[in-house]
């Protein structure tokens, strides 16, 4: 394993994980179409649910900016995990208030923060996973896909390519058009790149190495 391989990993618990992706078991339409949703999907975890009834559960919007401010307390009780949700679970959504998503993120940087429920496509997967969250877990936007067993595989793509994304430092976003060649003439911003002269000739620029 390469280092930036091994920087990448998921750790939770003291536990590393090559995949950020977290898998639900529930509603497939059969046990081997689970087995074959979890071989394409590769999830570093699976979960079993038990189904619960929560005081308040109702008020989970607001509730939200109530777990902002208990974040600390609940990191001294011993948990060293927070499962913000996108949207209500099982509604497949997508971020239904994506500034307070990165405002704890930004306000919890040292915590792994995995998005549990309300994720739909693996675009809003994705798309969590560039706000710089550790990983996303997934269910029902599998299990109930017409093809789980190709969702799966979907997702799991979708999570790699938007870790890598915001590890790769995206550029910022601008509040006018700015052209991606500034200057006249040249394809780069010097006649100089990475070792390689560019000789301007009668025809244009042949480049030499």
């Amino acid at each position: 394993m390469t280092k930036s391989e091994n920087e990448d990993q998921l750790v939770l618990y003291g536990h590393r994980f090559a995949s950020r992706l977290l898998l639900g078991t529930a509603r497939y339409e059969s046990p081997r179409q689970l087995a074959d949703a979890i071989r394409v999907g590769d999830p570093c975890l699976l979960t079993v649910s038990l189904r619960r009834k929560l005081p308040g559960a109702n008020d989970a919007g607001r509730s939200f900016w109530n777990l902002l401010r208990a974040v600390q307390a609940i990191m001294n009780a011993g948990c060293e995990v927070l499962m913000p949700w996108a949207a209500p679970i099982g509604t497949g959504q997508g971020s239904r208030n994506p500034s307070a998503l990165r405002e704890l993120r930004q306000r919890a940087p040292n915590i792994p923060l995995i998005v549990d429920a309300g994720i739909g496509l693996p675009s809003h997967a994705c798309q969590v996973m560039e706000w710089g969250f550790d990983a996303v877990l997934v269910n029902s936007s599998v299990s109930r896909a017409i093809d789980p067993v190709r969702m799966a595989g979907a997702f799991s793509a979708a999570v790699r390519a938007g870790g890598s994304g915001y590890l790769a430092g995206p550029m910022t976003v601008q509040e006018l058009a700015v052209p991606s060649t500034p200057e006249l003439g040249r394809p780069f911003s010097a006649d100089s790149w990475m070792g390689t002269e560019i000789v301007h000739g009668p025809v244009g620029p042949k480049i030499e190495s």
